[in-house]
């Protein structure tokens, strides 16, 4: 947008009633100025907001863009007018104005409004996201209507609506220069792709045009038909219980390498194949480490009290070779040392350890809890997450980052202080090394030795932090602890090989292209893996049974995916990916013809909304497939730019540059209680969120197998940069 005006007075809407001649320099004048000139009594007057608004028949649920909203004379009133479940954008590039609209819209108790920071040349807004763009007393500062209108179209949904309101040449005194005639105006909407609905002559001096568009964009085809027949399969004759009954209780833990997460597989396979999938495979990746597998933990105090402990196994140590009983040393080691510092400090530790079970690191203090976390997310805050017109869209998602600290070279890591304790337990021959869970209520996540070598390891257990607790607490009064542990565990050489499972429903006239749908089948070991992840896998076997039960057809091949090695880093869907697909950089033929992966990690809460990796246009066709869902508690999709990969499998793709669809869920009891615990049992899953979002998947699979062109992609012009390799973040 260009002006023939001083920088601020440039800014949306403002010279409309400055007093000096039309086309003169104007003095720079406070936003608080501008305000008031905006909300002059005459000037709503002549504007008429009410009727104005009455007469665009604005109903509960539309969604507008108010562009060049100033101070929102018009914003405020449409909100209301759109509310219950309609919302209004205060679209500006003028900051001050934007923070008076959100101020006065608080105040007022109006949460309908979001405010939007435009660029000078477009509003700004995502595809298909409004019903009706609104500009009142703005157009006669922009010198490139045309232009600009353009740039509105693409925001308008399917029977979307432009309405104009500005200064006509019967304007009755000044501004000649901002008055612009109504051959101005049509020849304007025209070439941007327009055509006039109709005409009111409600305000004085001003033109009021509602425009649609010349080639209205049809909205994509649903199937309402076959989205009933499969909300009916998956509602009243479910499976995903009995899945994750098999996943959980016969084949639970499923650590990356273990037999137990190679039967998974198998099992899975049989289980697909019977459902009438096809093409089911184990496909090998080098994992490059034994498979390992705890056979059996005893813990015991035995002096002086005599009590069971509640301990997990660390991955890939070694065991006890019998029962050992020793006494204890607690061994609380140095913070963030030199070398020379912990190196000192465990030779100087040598003796009093020798032949000890030890105590590694403090006890941790965990707080009480007084405010238990929500299970459900916050709807106000849950659409705010997917309105794709928020900036901060999507902020809601993902794991907390830890702020970044700068890193002094002279201080070793966690990981160092670990690896250099570890060297010296063994040389010890400690026979056990004790580590606290440091959670509430029980809850122990072990995790494992990070160099996958037993060797390098003493026998390594996790002990719950009241278990834990007691025994510091006794120690300190100087009284002598016994304890007894008795560890069985296994290692398998074959495990060096992993295997992601695959089946498939074949398509039909686009076979060749694939939508697919994953979750991680791997865990950690101390518990039997439910929410984290059999329950995904379980939903996306489910989605697959749904679609073959409802006798779909795909044009698509559907293609179910259950990763293993996510837990050690994406490992098994990275390599997938590596070998199918390859790169946005380096494709293999197989790149193009992916329409999607979409992946659900999160628990047992059912899915809210996805993200995407890809343009807007692709969220703006997620979000219509999605919307006949939001009873389910769906409400929408955004768009994602990121390539980094962390967190779970859907970035895998995204980091390749392929359109990876993350499910965002509901948190129940996930990030605090059963995510990588040893409460992670079949017990903790919810059963009707499950059948939700196994909905959910199939219905979206479904629509993207069987519309006629793919997902929208990145273009080699606007494909984000693949992040460095120490930029990405497993």
């Amino acid at each position: 947008m260009t002006s023939r005006i001083s920088r601020r007075s440039f800014l949306w809407l403002l010279l409309a009633l400055a007093p000096a001649a039309a086309g003169a320099e104007q003095p720079q004048r406070s936003a608080k100025e501008y305000i008031k000139t905006l909300e002059d009594p005459h000037r709503v007057e002549r504007l008429k907001p009410a009727e104005v608004i009455r007469t665009l028949a604005l109903k509960p649920g539309d969604v507008v863009a108010d562009i060049g909203s100033g101070s929102g004379l018009f914003t405020r009133p449409m909100a209301r007018a759109v509310a219950p479940g309609g919302k209004v954008y205060a679209v500006d590039i003028d900051r001050e104005l934007l923070e008076h609209v959100a101020r006065t819209a608080a105040e007022q108790k109006i949460g309908n409004i979001t405010t939007v920071l435009a660029e000078k040349d477009s509003p700004g807004l995502a595809p298909e996201s409004i019903d009706l763009a609104f500009i009142c007393d703005t157009l006669h500062h922009i010198e490139k209507r045309a232009a600009y209108l353009a740039a509105v179209k693409p925001a308008l949904r399917p029977g979307g609506r432009l309405a104009i309101i500005d200064f006509s040449t019967s304007w009755p005194s000044g501004h000649e220069a901002l008055r612009y005639s109504v051959e101005d105006l049509e020849r304007s909407t025209a070439e941007a792709g327009y055509v006039k609905a109709a005409d009111y002559s409600i305000v004085p001096g001003n033109f009021f045009h509602v425009y649609v568009l010349k080639e209205p964009r049809a909205p994509e085809r649903i199937d309402a038909e076959m989205i009933v027949r499969l909300r009916d399969e998956a509602m009243y004759r479910s499976e995903i219980m009995r899945t994750m009954h098999f996943l959980t209780d016969v084949y639970g833990p499923r650590l990356t390498g273990s037999p137990n997460l190679k039967a998974a597989g198998e099992w899975a396979i049989r289980r697909m194949k019977e459902w009438g999938l096809e093409n089911g495979r184990l496909e090998p990746w080098e994992f490059g480490h034994p498979g390992w597998l705890n056979e059996r933990l005893t813990a015991h105090i035995v002096s002086p009290v005599k009590d069971a402990l509640v301990c997990e196994v660390l991955a890939w140590t070694p065991g006890t070779q019998g029962v050992v009983r020793a006494p204890v040393a607690l061994l609380a080691l140095p913070e963030k040392p030199t070398a020379q510092e912990l190196q000192s400090f465990l030779a100087s530790a040598r003796d009093r350890i020798a032949g000890k079970i030890v105590l590694l690191g403090k006890h941790v203090a965990v707080p009480v809890t007084l405010n238990p976390p929500p299970r459900r997310r916050d709807e106000r805050a849950l659409r705010a997450a997917y309105d794709p017109n928020n900036p901060n869209a999507g902020q809601l998602f993902g794991r907390p980052q830890r702020a970044e600290e700068r890193a002094d070279p002279s201080r070793l890591t966690p990981a160092q202080v670990t690896e250099a304790a570890d060297i010296f337990l063994v040389a010890a021959r400690v026979p056990v090394k004790v580590l606290d869970a440091g959670r509430e209520h029980g809850q122990i996540r072990a995790f494992s030795n990070r160099t996958y070598d037993p060797e390098k390891a003493v026998p390594t257990v996790v002990m719950r932090n009241e278990d834990y607790g007691r025994i510091a607490r006794i120690l300190a009064d100087g009284t002598q602890v016994e304890l007894e542990f008795e560890i069985v565990n296994r290692v398998y050489p074959e495990g060096r090989t992993a295997y992601n499972t695959i089946a498939e429903i074949p398509g039909s006239d686009r076979r060749q292209e694939v939508i697919m749908l994953g979750a991680h089948l791997d865990s950690w070991h101390a518990a039997t893996g439910a929410t984290d992840n059999a329950i995904g896998c379980a939903v996306m076997m489910e989605a697959a049974r749904i679609l073959k039960a409802a006798g779909v057809r795909p044009r698509r091949t559907v293609r179910v995916a259950l990763w293993s090695g996510e837990e050690q880093g994406l490992l098994g869907s990275q390599a997938y990916v590596k070998e199918h697909f390859g790169t946005f950089e380096e494709p293999k033929p197989e790149f193009q013809t992916l329409g999607g992966y979409f992946n659900i990690d999160s628990g047992t809460g059912r899915a809210r909304g996805a993200s995407v990796f890809g343009p807007p246009e692709a969220a703006t066709i997620l979000r219509q497939i999605l919307q006949p869902l939001e009873d389910l508690g769906v409400v929408g999709a955004i768009a994602t730019r990121s390539r980094r990969t962390g967190g779970t499998d859907s970035t895998s793709f995204n980091h390749a540059g392929l359109p990876g669809i993350g499910l965002a869920q509901d948190p129940i009891e996930y990030g605090t209680y059963t995510w990588h615990t040893n409460l992670d049992t079949y017990e903790r899953i919810i059963e009707e969120d499950a059948k939700a979002s196994a909905i959910t998947v199939a219905c979206a699979v479904y629509h993207l197998a069987m519309r006629d062109g793919l997902l929208p992609r990145f273009t080699r012009d606007t494909m984000p940069p693949s992040p460095a390799r120490s930029e990405t973040s497993q």
